[in-house]
């Protein structure tokens, strides 16, 4: 009796070790799939490249139900209209007044309200689904229901400017993007998709960057579209964060960072991947640069100050956490990274 248990258990735990490493590799191998998928769509020229069909592509990649046909017909046919619009005009501000008048009056492009009020936390994380998260940030929810945030419409604006052969350029900004028209010799125009087109030209100040800055950051810069292109990958990332995927999301991630090292938000994104595994000294180097590419980064702050605490520092995550909540007194990170120190330094 003794010798068959002996047997059954041996049989039983050889079993769960092959389940094991069955699903491991599985893991790897799909990761594996993933990722090479995406190394086959990238451009292999950063400054010569189809920007719409690479943004096509990689929505294709996170958003399964995405009928690529359709959209490709949806932007031509798009493309087409806005062409005989703007006909043969030549003069800038006109060109971006019939521009804005198509896309956002005619076409009735517009902001998410309902995701404007998920991202000012009024409406709670629980009550939306993956599939309305994605929607926020694809071209492709987009394109159907005209409903986007400033990445899908300043993307979209992109797309038709490309396939118009127009001088439209991105413009990143913490948690932003918008477009500016720039034609040599003539002033820039700055247009706001997430605004109906609004023309603005204070996000210096409204977003506290310096656009001088030689530290490296992207922000406020001009963008290519190659650089878009990472922001829009970084994106699709918190997506599959979000969705479970997390090998995709980690190619991803590592992908908008390999295009945009510059993106503090991104730098910010890998901290808190790399805390995630239990890594807090990688994780505080990637705070720490995020923080150096942009100064008012509070949750870069706060993830830093976490990590700190973490490796028993608590003096120099105290410092850290009070600055993430100077610069945000909101940040309800750093709000329970305070606690939980006071009382790490009472024990």
């Amino acid at each position: 009796m003794n010798i068959f248990k002996n047997k059954f258990l041996m049989a039983s735990i050889l079993f769960l070790a092959a389940l094991f490493l069955f699903n491991y590799f599985a893991v790897i191998i799909k990761s594996s799939s993933f990722e090479n998928k995406l190394d086959a769509i990238m451009p292999s020229d950063k400054e010569n490249f189809n920007f719409s069909k690479a943004i096509f592509n990689v929505t294709k990649l996170v958003d399964k139900d995405m009928d690529l046909n359709w959209c490709q017909t949806e932007l031509a046919n798009l493309t087409h209209d806005l062409k005989a619009e703007i006909g043969d005009e030549a003069n800038p501000e006109l060109r971006v007044k019939i521009f804005n008048n198509f896309m956002f009056k005619e076409k009735g492009f517009h902001y998410n309200e309902r995701a404007k009020n998920y991202f000012m936390y009024k409406i709670p994380d629980k009550d939306v689904s993956n599939d309305e998260f994605m929607s926020y940030f694809t071209v492709s929810s987009l394109l159907k229901t005209g409903e986007g945030v400033c990445l899908s419409l300043s993307v979209l604006y992109l797309m038709l400017a490309e396939q118009l052969d127009l001088p439209i350029y991105g413009s990143i900004l913490p948690g932003h993007i918008f477009v500016r028209y720039i034609e040599d010799g003539r002033s820039r125009i700055n247009i706001d998709p997430a605004g109906n087109g609004l023309e603005f030209y204070h996000y210096d100040e409204a977003f506290k960057i310096d656009l001088n800055s030689a530290n490296g950051s992207i922000f406020g810069k001009k963008a290519s579209n190659y650089s878009v292109l990472g922001t829009y990958i970084y994106n699709l990332s918190l997506i599959c964060k979000r969705m479970k995927r997390m090998g995709d999301a980690e190619i991803l991630l590592k992908k908008a960072a390999e295009i945009n090292p510059g993106d503090a938000d991104v730098l910010y994104e890998l901290g808190n991947s790399l805390y995630e595994k239990g890594k807090y000294k990688e994780a505080a180097e990637q705070y720490a640069e995020s923080i150096n590419l942009y100064p008012d980064h509070s949750y870069a702050y706060s993830g830093l100050g976490a990590c700190l605490f973490m490796m028993n520092q608590y003096d120099d995550a105290e410092k850290n956490v009070n600055e993430a909540l100077r610069l945000d007194k909101n940040n309800l990170h750093a709000q329970y990274w305070r606690d939980r120190i006071f009382k790490g330094k009472k024990q």
